[in-house]
């Protein structure tokens, strides 16, 4: 890999690992970061174009799976504990 595309190749690695529910709001950032980065500097723009875009599908992704997988569980949880708490007291 050429030194001078390595901030693209960092942006389309990081917007890759941004698919990780777990760390895909900060690989996805950092791939963004990494990928406006590379415009600016590297030479050949294809790499950190393809990384940021992915780092933006990634966020998107990963604040989907947030709003339909994880807070409908916390919800549910919460509820639960209400419930458990209302028993609890008769």
């Amino acid at each position: 890999m050429d030194s001078e595309n390595r901030n693209g190749a960092y942006a389309l690695a990081f917007g890759l690992v941004g698919f990780i529910p777990m760390f895909g709001l900060v690989f996805g950032i950092l791939s963004i970061v990494k990928g406006v980065a590379g415009i600016n500097k590297d030479e050949s723009r294809k790499l950190s174009i393809a990384g940021l875009v992915i780092g933006i599908i990634s966020i998107v992704f990963n604040v989907i799976f947030f709003i339909f997988v994880i807070l409908p569980w916390l919800l549910v949880g919460l509820l639960f504990w209400v419930c458990c708490l209302q028993f609890a007291e008769v």
